[in-house]
């Protein structure tokens, strides 16, 4: 996009190491033809899922934890990726079965010629889970303080980099004049705290985090109830089309489990907040305070067009190029 300002520092990925039980074990045939049905009528009983430590994966590890994937005939190992960059390259070169993927990334993969589909949804920012921080000296006081400042977001047009700017755009003021800094979540705070951005980008847990260590305060619902990016969705799970067309009972039995995992966790705070403390690293009292995303499994097509339809209004891709319905498998019946 013409006329913006990149200032790039470094980029570090927010550290969280998660050992889970089973590291990644060899995919299964990857031939041509699909395996010959199993147990169940799985064509394969072993998975590999690129993953995240963020709280979005929270039903994931609930699905392992309370043994939802065994239930389902599943034995699921974890990958764990730092990016949404690794988490796509891992299920593009076979190493993992499935991968959970922030939808943007996945829009510009498949427009650049990617054979990727989502298999099942995961999360869509809820109101205040999703915000734009400050500290006290910060010259940003609302969203009409934005042009002219640095603000930090995690990589170019990602959900951060999109939420702010449709959020700067719906009132009327023009998110080219701010110069984008590129940075890791968990290095916002100190960043505001050096003084060397002026606004960030935080999701949950890291609002919380920010406010104790550095005393940093919200100042912008990126997803306020009632605006265009309320209930705006996140990330998914993703296959390539090859493995989706040779597996579809094993994919219909992980949708199953993660559907299952996704609705106790909407409706049970207790079950997930331990999980992302011991996986995530999320400290407690963080863990107990934060605001959490929407959790959703069930991919709906109109839905999460909203994704590449933004991407389209901001300039990123061409108007109408990606149809979310022609990139979503079937789903199975809640």
């Amino acid at each position: 996009m013409s006329g913006r300002r990149w200032k790039m520092l470094p980029y570090i990925a927010f550290a969280a190491i998660v050992s889970l039980s089973g590291a990644c074990s060899a995919l299964g045939d990857s031939g041509d033809e699909p395996a010959k049905p199993g147990p169940g009528g799985l064509e394969r009983t072993s998975l590999t899922v690129a993953i995240q430590p963020s709280v979005d994966a929270a039903p994931y590890w609930m699905a392992q934890k309370l043994g939802f994937f065994r239930d389902e005939g599943l034995d699921v190992k974890t990958t764990l990726a730092e990016n949404p960059n690794i988490s796509r390259s891992k299920v593009i070169s076979g190493e993992a079965d499935l991968a959970e993927l922030t939808y943007p990334p996945f829009v510009i993969a498949v427009k650049k010629g990617e054979d990727l589909r989502i298999v099942a949804d995961g999360t869509a920012a809820n109101p205040n889970s999703n915000v734009l921080i400050t500290v006290p000296n910060s010259p940003v006081k609302s969203v009409n303080d934005l042009p002219g400042k640095r603000i930090a977001i995690t990589s170019a047009n990602s959900t951060s980099q999109l939420l702010t700017q449709a959020v700067m755009a719906a009132h009327g003021k023009d998110y080219h004049q701010v110069t984008w800094i590129q940075l890791g979540l968990s290095d916002m705070a100190a960043a505001l705290q050096n003084n060397q951005i002026d606004a960030a980008y935080q999701p949950e847990p890291f609002i919380h985090k920010a406010a104790r260590t550095v005393g940093a305060t919200p100042v912008i619902d990126v997803a306020a109830r009632g605006t265009s990016t309320d209930d705006f969705p996140i990330l998914g799970y993703v296959a390539t089309t090859k493995w989706t067309e040779q597996n579809p009972t094993t994919m219909a039995a992980f949708q199953r489990a993660m559907q299952r995992a996704s609705r106790l966790a909407e409706a049970d705070r207790s079950k997930w907040e331990p999980l992302v403390v011991e996986f995530a690293k999320v400290e407690d009292a963080d863990a107990k305070l934060m605001v959490a995303p929407r959790f959703s499994s069930t991919a709906d097509a109109r839905r999460l067009q909203r994704v590449p339809d933004l991407m389209a209004d901001q300039g990123i891709i061409p108007k109408g190029s990606i149809k979310m319905d022609t990139l979503i498998v079937k789903q199975v019946s809640p």
